[in-house]
Parts: structure tokens; sequence; C-alpha cells
């Protein structure tokens, strides 16, 4: 009968720890640095490395990267890309259709002191919209993203499922179009790219106004046989 209770309590014990650590779904993208072209007049970019502090600089980013440092809200959480650049934030909502919203100026509508009601795009911001859509072919059965830009009114509100992106519109490009998609509750969206004119300190200065009024992300590491997962646990 102990052995009986014993058993019993351990078992308790294991669930409720394995569904306190149980990972959230996921919405995930991955921004990558946008590849040089030859379109760059070089006299112009030897004009501007030549100016003192601008040289290192320039190198420093080469070997960073545009994609790190990139501030993405969404849904009351914030959060920063990594070293890879990749975004990643917890899934709030069933449907598997997204505004992004790219804009180096947010500002909120307070409801009362201390809560925030919505969202707006701040003045003489640089901003962009765009719909990303999961959908499946009725012909072949695939799951595809359907990305297009839309038209954003700055007067209205941002939508609450919003991916905000805090940059000028100007140094992302999203492309546009259909991506091949997988079934599963962790949403892969297709990747965006970052250009070298990024201004990660500006886009740093401006979230830290807002940071009060976002939760940050928490991961969490869980070790696998080749290595370890990386899991979000926002309880």
């Amino acid at each position: 009968m102990k052995r009986n209770i014993v058993f019993t309590l351990i078992m308790l014990l294991f669930c409720s720890a394995h569904k306190a650590f149980a990972a959230d779904p996921i919405i995930t993208f991955f921004i990558k640095s946008m590849p040089a072209t030859n379109k760059n007049n070089s006299k112009a970019i030897v004009q501007h490395l030549s100016h003192p502090g601008i040289l290192n600089a320039h190198i420093m980013k080469k070997k960073m990267g545009f994609n790190q440092g990139i501030f993405a809200t969404y849904a009351g959480f914030s959060t920063v890309s990594n070293k890879l650049g990749q975004i990643i934030l917890p899934r709030k909502q069933e449907k598997p259709t997204f505004n992004m919203i790219i804009s180096d100026k947010i500002k909120p509508i307070m409801k009362v002191k201390g809560i925030v009601d919505h969202w707006k795009i701040g003045p003489g911001a640089q901003s962009a919209a765009y719909m990303i859509e999961k959908k499946k072919s009725e012909d072949t059965g695939l799951y595809y993203w359907n990305v297009k830009r839309t038209k954003l009114d700055e007067k209205k509100d941002i939508p609450l499922h919003s991916i905000v992106l805090l940059a000028k519109s100007s140094s992302i490009i999203v492309p546009q179009g259909i991506t091949l998609a997988h079934k599963s509750p962790n949403l892969l969206l297709p990747p965006i790219y970052a250009k070298s004119s990024l201004n990660e300190a500006a886009n740093a200065l401006a979230m830290l106004s807002l940071n009060q009024f976002f939760e940050p992300i928490r991961m969490i590491h869980k070790s696998q046989p080749a290595g370890f997962m990386q899991m979000i646990y926002n309880k």
C-alpha cells in the first residue's frame, strides 16, 4: 500500500515538472544579411570610409553581419535577433496569418496609466507593412507561405497580433511571393534580409524606451544526445 502511494506521488511530481517545462509552440524566422552587390558607387564608399571611426565600424559590422541585434515585438512580448539572425516568439494565435510591420518608431496609446490599449506608428517613422499567410494547395496538398506587401495606414492602430520589427523599412527587405511551409504547430516564416544601412544602435535606443511595455522572452536549454534544444519558457 505504501509502495503504491509513493509511486503515485512520484508520478504526480514527474507530470507536474513535465508540464512546467513544456514548451509552447513558437513563431520563428531568420533575418539574413543582404549580400553585397556591384551597384554601389566605389568612389562614394571610399569617401565614406575615410571619416574617422567609420572604417573600424564598417569592419566590425562586416564581421558580425547586419542581422543580429534587431528587436521584434509580438502579442506583448519583445525579443532580439541572435547571432544567427533568428527571431523566436511564442505563438499566441491559432490562425497562421500575420501582419509584419517594419517601422523605426512605434508609440503606445495608453488605456490608463501603465496599461497599453493599442499601438500606433510613431510620427515621422519610415514604415512598411506585409501580410504573411500560411495556406494549403488544393492541387498538391502542400503547405506554403504567401507574402505580399499591404497598404499601411499610419493613422490606424497596429493590429494586436502583428510582428513588429524595429527598423527603418528601407533597411529591411521582405521577399514577396510563395515559399514552401511545413505542417506543424511551430511556424517557420520565410526569411527576410537586412541591409548594411541598418542602424542597430538607433534601434536599440528606440527600444529602450519601450521595454517597460513588453515581457521579454525567456529561453531554457534542454540537453539532447547530439547537443541541446533551445525553448521558450514564458509562463
